[in-house]
């Protein structure tokens, strides 16, 4: 058998080729897929594009990064558990940002797919140049966020709405918004979240501006009391069950009592699988 020095093992650099698995490819991958360990084929693990909206097997299980393209059937050492992908387009990212599961099997995406698995983080940031490191296996949690933005541009008194995917089995562990553009305008803002649209099952009624103007950065959070500019505090209303055994929508309502001609305000809840 042949022997090797330390010295005479290259390290890695843009993936880790030492490590990688001998797989079953159940179907074929294209190259900086992410794969999901979905079974076993004879004496080896097989594997499938993962999916944020597929089964828990799909997103949930051991996550690898396929190397190259494979074929469907083909047993090939493909699986590696970080690889850098670059041409990658992260405008609008910012380097160290998280890199998420997408809906699309074998996808990644820099939005939360329907799981909001991490895979990755932003290194670069540019339209056609950028790299992100896939590494599922170091992002594992069994926390997560899920978020949307709203770009306020509204005359008059309005409602706006974002709806939040909360994923099956989970227990929410907070909610709350932050203000990631100032706003301008003279509006009242009171945010209310619900179970259906308009509702007020999850937080009632509660201040957020009123004043019309909240600059960046602020924000209201059940978890740590933080208020927003009229002072107020959000909390969960009595009895409402945070854990859900299938996804439900959460809906994150801003009613404004007069014109919000700017700004962007980012809702999200926070969760851990149960």
């Amino acid at each position: 058998m042949a022997k090797f020095k330390q010295t005479q093992i290259h390290p890695g650099v843009t993936k880790h080729r030492s490590n990688a698995v001998k797989v079953y490819c159940s179907e074929a991958i294209a190259a900086d897929d992410i794969i999901s360990v979905t079974g076993v084929e004879g004496d080896f693990l097989k594997v499938a594009k993962a999916d944020a909206d597929g089964a828990d097997t799909l997103n949930k299980g051991l996550l690898y990064v396929a190397d190259y393209k494979a074929s469907s059937a083909d047993y090939t050492p493909v699986a590696v558990p970080w690889k850098l992908a670059t041409g990658v387009n992260t405008a609008g990212s910012v380097i160290g940002a998280p890199v998420f599961l997408s809906d699309t099997p074998g996808a990644f995406s820099l939005t939360p797919g329907t799981s909001a698995t991490k895979v990755g983080t932003v290194l670069t940031v540019d339209a056609s140049t950028g790299q992100i490191l896939l590494a599922p296996q170091a992002f594992a949690s069994t926390d997560g966020i899920v978020y949307e933005s709203h770009t306020f541009d509204h005359t008059g008194a309005t409602d706006v709405e974002v709806q939040l995917v909360q994923p099956a089995g989970t227990l929410i562990t907070d909610i709350g918004h932050v203000t990631t553009t100032a706003t301008v305008g003279s509006s009242n803002i009171v945010v209310r979240v619900g179970t259906a649209s308009d509702g007020q099952e999850v937080i009632a009624d509660t201040n957020y501006v009123t004043a019309g103007v909240s600059a960046i950065g602020e924000s209201m959070q059940v978890a740590n009391g933080s208020q927003g500019e009229a002072g107020a505090s959000m909390s969960i209303v009595a009895k409402f069950p945070l854990y859900t055994a299938t996804a439900r929508t959460l809906y994150y309502r801003f009613q404004c009592s007069a014109t919000i001609s700017a700004g962007v305000i980012r809702p999200y809840i926070k969760y851990q699988y149960a």
